[in-house]
């Protein structure tokens, strides 16, 4: 996908340890990169279900490299972090908070995104406490009983959201909240690219 920019993150979707084969999808089909002997072995032995590609598909394979190279050294994640810490008064909060519908899709798309609310469902026999998953960017998500909210505007929320996918989860687990997907980017209504927020912050 042109959105994908997983190389910034040290991902390599071309990555072929202890993979015999490769699968790239190409429409209704796949492109199959053979790795290793095992691999050319299976190809070999189910030829009927496989033919030889064609400029197209050499064509595609060429550019999703030039994507992946593309994006590699995007940002360097430490002094990403460095630099995220300093941009609490960032305008660009401000400016995706314009913008941004609070539809959710980036969140429930994101294969990091982990929020959840609990409510309690039951009646006088028995209950049962139930953990669903959520958006932080919802209006109602950090307002508490008494009605208190610490992050009382969607900018707050906004912010909160790439401080914790790119400062809290870095420090606390050693990892990016963000594989760099793109699928927010490619589904987002409004068209907010999480490249141009990281760039911005990076500047």
């Amino acid at each position: 996908e042109e959105s994908c920019f997983c190389g910034g993150f040290g991902i390599n979707p071309f990555f072929i340890k202890n993979s015999d084969i490769s699968l790239y999808i190409i429409d209704e089909e796949f492109l199959v990169d053979i790795n290793t002997q095992e691999g050319e072995n299976l190809v070999n032995n189910h030829l009927d279900l496989f033919i030889n590609p064609d400029d197209k598909d050499f064509t595609y394979y060429s550019k999703l490299m030039n994507i992946f190279n593309r994006n590699k050294e995007l940002f360097d994640l430490v002094e990403l972090n460095k630099k995220f810490k300093k941009s609490s008064n960032n305008r660009i909060w401000t400016e995706i908070s314009d913008i941004c519908l609070g539809c959710a899709t980036c969140s429930f798309l994101c294969p990091v995104c982990h929020c959840f609310d609990v409510f309690d469902e039951g009646s006088l026999e028995k209950g049962e406490r139930i953990r669903v998953w959520d958006f932080c960017l919802s209006k109602d998500f950090t307002r508490m009983a008494s009605g208190e909210d610490p992050f009382p505007e969607r900018k707050d929320k906004i912010k909160h959201r790439f401080f914790h996918k790119f400062v809290y989860m870095p420090e606390r687990y050693g990892y990016s909240g963000c594989t760099g997907c793109g699928r927010c980017i490619k589904y987002c209504p409004v068209k907010i690219d999480i490249r141009k927020i990281l760039s911005e912050i990076n500047d």
